[in-house]
Protein backbone atom coordinates (compact mmCIF):
# COMPACT_ATOMS: atom_id res chain seq x y z
CA UNK A 1 0.00 0.00 0.00
CA UNK A 2 1.39 3.12 -1.02
CA UNK A 3 0.04 6.42 0.60
CA UNK A 4 -0.72 9.28 -1.91
CA UNK A 5 0.75 11.91 -1.34
CA UNK A 6 3.55 10.73 0.72
CA UNK A 7 7.33 10.65 -1.30
CA UNK A 8 8.79 7.32 -2.18
CA UNK A 9 12.05 7.90 -0.79
CA UNK A 10 14.07 4.98 -2.28
CA UNK A 11 12.74 1.27 -4.06
CA UNK A 12 14.31 -1.65 -4.87
CA UNK A 13 13.61 -5.08 -6.81
CA UNK A 14 15.11 -8.38 -6.69
CA UNK A 15 17.75 -9.60 -8.67
CA UNK A 16 16.69 -12.96 -8.10
CA UNK A 17 13.24 -12.29 -8.80
CA UNK A 18 11.48 -9.70 -10.52
CA UNK A 19 8.02 -9.90 -8.51
CA UNK A 20 9.89 -9.27 -4.92
CA UNK A 21 9.88 -5.77 -4.82
CA UNK A 22 9.37 -3.22 -1.77
CA UNK A 23 9.59 0.49 -1.90
CA UNK A 24 10.54 2.76 1.51
CA UNK A 25 8.77 6.33 2.02
CA UNK A 26 9.39 9.55 3.59
CA UNK A 27 7.09 8.75 6.54
CA UNK A 28 8.93 5.85 7.61
CA UNK A 29 6.46 2.77 6.14
CA UNK A 30 8.22 0.38 3.73
CA UNK A 31 5.47 -1.61 1.44
CA UNK A 32 6.22 -4.14 -0.93
CA UNK A 33 4.92 -7.21 -2.65
CA UNK A 34 6.49 -11.04 -3.10
CA UNK A 35 4.13 -11.70 -6.10
CA UNK A 36 2.49 -8.88 -7.68
CA UNK A 37 4.26 -5.73 -9.33
CA UNK A 38 0.93 -3.73 -9.03
CA UNK A 39 -0.28 -4.61 -5.33
CA UNK A 40 1.33 -3.54 -2.58
CA UNK A 41 0.96 -4.35 1.12
CA UNK A 42 2.35 -2.71 4.40
CA UNK A 43 5.51 -4.40 5.37
CA UNK A 44 7.12 -1.80 8.41
CA UNK A 45 8.81 -3.53 10.40
CA UNK A 46 7.28 -3.31 13.72
CA UNK A 47 9.35 -1.17 16.32
CA UNK A 48 11.39 0.37 13.77
CA UNK A 49 12.09 4.34 13.95
CA UNK A 50 9.47 6.83 12.78
CA UNK A 51 11.54 8.45 10.42
CA UNK A 52 11.93 8.44 6.51
CA UNK A 53 13.40 5.43 5.09
CA UNK A 54 17.00 5.98 3.69
CA UNK A 55 17.48 2.90 1.86
CA UNK A 56 15.86 -0.34 0.86
CA UNK A 57 17.80 -2.97 -0.48
CA UNK A 58 17.27 -6.78 -1.73
CA UNK A 59 20.57 -9.27 -0.88
CA UNK A 60 21.54 -9.84 -4.51
CA UNK A 61 21.97 -13.45 -3.51
CA UNK A 62 18.81 -14.26 -1.65
CA UNK A 63 15.23 -12.92 -2.27
CA UNK A 64 13.54 -13.03 1.14
CA UNK A 65 17.11 -10.98 2.36
CA UNK A 66 15.78 -7.23 2.30
CA UNK A 67 17.33 -4.57 4.29
CA UNK A 68 15.86 -0.89 5.31
CA UNK A 69 17.59 1.76 6.82
CA UNK A 70 16.34 5.04 8.22
CA UNK A 71 17.72 8.34 8.31
CA UNK A 72 16.33 11.08 11.03
CA UNK A 73 17.69 11.75 15.01
CA UNK A 74 16.44 10.55 18.42
CA UNK A 75 16.63 6.65 17.36
CA UNK A 76 18.14 4.32 19.72
CA UNK A 77 21.55 2.87 18.48
CA UNK A 78 21.40 0.21 16.71
CA UNK A 79 17.86 0.91 14.69
CA UNK A 80 18.67 2.84 11.72
CA UNK A 81 18.83 -0.58 10.11
CA UNK A 82 16.69 -3.15 10.01
CA UNK A 83 16.60 -6.96 8.43
CA UNK A 84 14.48 -9.38 7.22
CA UNK A 85 15.00 -13.18 6.21
CA UNK A 86 11.71 -14.09 5.15
CA UNK A 87 10.24 -11.48 2.77
CA UNK A 88 8.59 -13.93 0.69
CA UNK A 89 6.32 -15.02 3.17
CA UNK A 90 4.20 -11.14 2.38
CA UNK A 91 4.06 -10.61 6.31
CA UNK A 92 7.73 -10.99 6.72
CA UNK A 93 9.68 -10.62 10.55
CA UNK A 94 11.68 -7.77 10.95
CA UNK A 95 14.97 -7.08 13.71
CA UNK A 96 17.00 -4.02 14.17
CA UNK A 97 20.32 -4.55 12.65
CA UNK A 98 22.50 -1.77 12.93
CA UNK A 99 24.64 -2.81 16.35
CA UNK A 100 27.61 -0.39 16.04
CA UNK A 101 26.07 2.29 14.21
CA UNK A 102 25.06 5.34 16.25
CA UNK A 103 22.22 7.57 16.43
CA UNK A 104 22.79 9.19 12.95
CA UNK A 105 20.99 9.02 9.76
CA UNK A 106 21.94 6.15 7.55
CA UNK A 107 20.59 7.79 4.07
CA UNK A 108 23.10 6.70 1.04
CA UNK A 109 23.09 3.42 -0.53
CA UNK A 110 23.55 -0.08 1.30
CA UNK A 111 26.32 -2.65 -0.69
CA UNK A 112 26.98 -5.46 -1.01
CA UNK A 113 30.66 -5.24 -1.13
CA UNK A 114 32.37 -8.46 -1.85
CA UNK A 115 31.90 -11.71 -3.09
CA UNK A 116 32.08 -13.24 0.21
CA UNK A 117 28.30 -12.34 0.38
CA UNK A 118 28.07 -10.70 4.03
CA UNK A 119 29.95 -7.67 3.40
CA UNK A 120 28.30 -4.72 3.46
CA UNK A 121 28.47 -0.72 3.10
CA UNK A 122 26.10 1.73 4.20
CA UNK A 123 26.63 5.60 3.68
CA UNK A 124 25.69 7.22 7.06
CA UNK A 125 25.71 11.18 8.52
CA UNK A 126 29.24 10.81 9.65
CA UNK A 127 30.97 8.63 7.07
CA UNK A 128 30.96 4.78 5.92
CA UNK A 129 30.30 2.34 8.15
CA UNK A 130 31.10 -1.53 7.29
CA UNK A 131 29.46 -5.25 8.45
CA UNK A 132 31.44 -8.24 7.54
CA UNK A 133 28.63 -10.41 9.04
CA UNK A 134 25.61 -9.51 7.19
CA UNK A 135 24.61 -6.81 9.37
CA UNK A 136 24.89 -8.59 12.44
CA UNK A 137 27.65 -5.56 13.69
CA UNK A 138 29.23 -2.41 12.22
CA UNK A 139 32.32 -0.39 12.29
CA UNK A 140 33.62 2.63 10.99
CA UNK A 141 35.13 1.79 7.19
CA UNK A 142 37.78 3.94 5.14
CA UNK A 143 41.30 5.48 6.87
CA UNK A 144 41.05 8.56 4.69
CA UNK A 145 37.34 8.85 4.26
CA UNK A 146 36.03 12.14 5.51
CA UNK A 147 33.67 11.78 8.43
CA UNK A 148 30.64 13.81 6.77
CA UNK A 149 27.54 12.97 5.12
CA UNK A 150 27.65 10.36 2.26
CA UNK A 151 24.61 10.84 -0.01
CA UNK A 152 25.80 8.08 -2.19
CA UNK A 153 27.81 5.23 -2.96
CA UNK A 154 28.66 2.73 -5.74
CA UNK A 155 31.81 0.07 -6.59
CA UNK A 156 33.91 0.81 -9.88
CA UNK A 157 33.96 -3.43 -10.51
CA UNK A 158 36.95 -3.42 -12.45
CA UNK A 159 39.83 -2.07 -10.15
CA UNK A 160 37.53 -2.69 -7.09
CA UNK A 161 37.29 1.09 -5.66
CA UNK A 162 34.58 2.19 -3.91
CA UNK A 163 33.25 5.45 -5.20
CA UNK A 164 31.47 7.98 -2.21
CA UNK A 165 29.67 11.37 -2.66
CA UNK A 166 29.43 13.54 0.10
CA UNK A 167 28.25 16.50 1.16
CA UNK A 168 30.63 19.20 1.05
CA UNK A 169 33.54 17.20 0.46
CA UNK A 170 33.17 16.10 -3.29
CA UNK A 171 34.10 12.46 -4.82
CA UNK A 172 36.17 10.37 -2.93
CA UNK A 173 37.02 6.84 -3.45
CA UNK A 174 39.03 3.85 -1.60
CA UNK A 175 40.43 0.18 -2.28
CA UNK A 176 38.46 -2.68 -1.55
CA UNK A 177 41.24 -4.86 -2.02
CA UNK A 178 43.52 -5.44 0.78
CA UNK A 179 46.77 -3.93 1.04
CA UNK A 180 49.13 -5.45 -0.76
CA UNK A 181 47.25 -7.54 -2.86
CA UNK A 182 46.19 -10.69 -2.44
CA UNK A 183 48.43 -13.67 -1.81
CA UNK A 184 47.33 -17.30 -2.55
CA UNK A 185 49.42 -20.35 -2.33
CA UNK A 186 48.96 -24.38 -1.97
CA UNK A 187 49.43 -27.20 -3.96
CA UNK A 188 47.67 -28.78 -6.91
CA UNK A 189 47.57 -32.53 -7.45
CA UNK A 190 45.64 -34.81 -9.64
CA UNK A 191 45.31 -38.22 -8.65
CA UNK A 192 46.34 -40.53 -10.62
CA UNK A 193 48.17 -38.73 -12.66
CA UNK A 194 52.19 -38.50 -13.98
CA UNK A 195 52.73 -34.91 -13.03
CA UNK A 196 50.11 -31.93 -12.93
CA UNK A 197 50.63 -30.63 -16.07
CA UNK A 198 47.64 -28.72 -18.12
CA UNK A 199 46.14 -27.92 -14.62
CA UNK A 200 44.02 -25.09 -14.55
CA UNK A 201 42.86 -23.15 -11.57
CA UNK A 202 40.25 -20.14 -11.90
CA UNK A 203 39.49 -17.60 -9.07
CA UNK A 204 36.42 -16.57 -9.54
CA UNK A 205 34.19 -12.82 -7.81
CA UNK A 206 31.02 -14.10 -7.67
CA UNK A 207 30.10 -15.42 -11.46
CA UNK A 208 33.49 -13.51 -12.74
CA UNK A 209 36.48 -14.69 -13.38
CA UNK A 210 38.97 -12.51 -11.96
CA UNK A 211 42.13 -14.34 -12.59
CA UNK A 212 43.16 -17.25 -14.24
CA UNK A 213 46.74 -19.08 -13.73
CA UNK A 214 47.68 -22.53 -15.88
CA UNK A 215 50.41 -24.34 -14.73
CA UNK A 216 53.26 -25.84 -16.69
CA UNK A 217 54.10 -29.39 -17.16
CA UNK A 218 56.76 -31.08 -15.22
CA UNK A 219 59.64 -32.22 -16.90
CA UNK A 220 60.25 -35.67 -16.20
CA UNK A 221 63.38 -37.06 -15.24
CA UNK A 222 66.10 -38.35 -16.82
Amino acid sequence: MLVAGVPINSMAIAPLDDNYRIAGLNNGTSAGTPSSPTTFVVMTPPGAPARGVGKVIFDPNNKDVVYVSYGGQGVTAGQHIWKTTDFGTGAPTWAASGTGIPDIPVNARLRLTRQTRTTFTAGTDIGVYVSTDAGATWNPYGTGLPAIAVFDMAIQNANRFLRIATHGRGWWEISLVPAGGVTISGTVTVTGAADNSGVTVLLNEASRVSSLVQRAPIPSRA
